[in-house]
């Protein structure tokens, strides 16, 4: 993932839906997403730091007893809505041991509002798993960015979701040290 940009930190509710599981309490697992509305922050984090709606790793890192430290990446061609300045500063934050995270899966959100494509704008999740069987992660999200662009450009031209394009897949993962299924 070298030619992808960071983007923020975040920290979220503990637990994680993995598909297929039935026996999860459906209230107390979240989704896996870079929506806050479908895998809630914690509620004492602060007023976010960054237009991604995202902390760096010093702010994110002080809540993590409590959740679970997750960091965003984009392809930097995907955000290149961003100034050279800013695209910089996002990428100076990136001073963490690679082997403590986790890819759980690329997420596609929109632009204007961070909303995940995979779980709003009236999308079935096991829809999209069917029209792109054996592409999609444990925790509902793209395994490769080639689905998740591709589902991105789909919504780009759907009429409910129009008004919201364009859509770009951004990937997630999970810091191990701060999991707890």
């Amino acid at each position: 993932m070298e030619d992808y940009i960071l983007l923020g930190y975040d920290v979220r509710k503990k637990h994680l839906k993995i598909r297929g599981h039935r026996d999860l309490d459906e209230d107390k697992y979240y989704q896996g997403s870079k929506d806050i509305e479908i895998w809630p922050q914690l509620e004492i984090m602060p007023d976010t730091e960054n237009e991604f709606c995202l902390y760096s790793y010093d702010t994110a890192k002080q809540f993590c007893d409590s959740g679970i430290l997750v960091m965003v990446k984009a392809k930097k061609s995907d955000v290149n809505f961003l100034s050279s300045d800013e695209a910089d500063k996002y990428d100076a934050g990136n001073a963490t041991d690679k082997r403590e995270w986790l890819f759980i899966g690329l997420d596609v959100i929109d632009k204007l509002y961070f909303y995940s494509a995979l779980s709003n704008f009236g999308i079935n999740l096991d829809d999209v798993a069917g029209d792109f069987t054996g592409k999609m992660t444990e925790y509902g999200l793209f395994c490769d960015y080639a689905s998740a662009d591709s589902f991105a450009r789909s919504m780009d031209t759907r009429a409910d979701s129009i008004s919201h394009a364009p859509f770009f897949p951004v990937a997630l993962f999970i810091n191990i040290r701060t999991v707890k299924y």
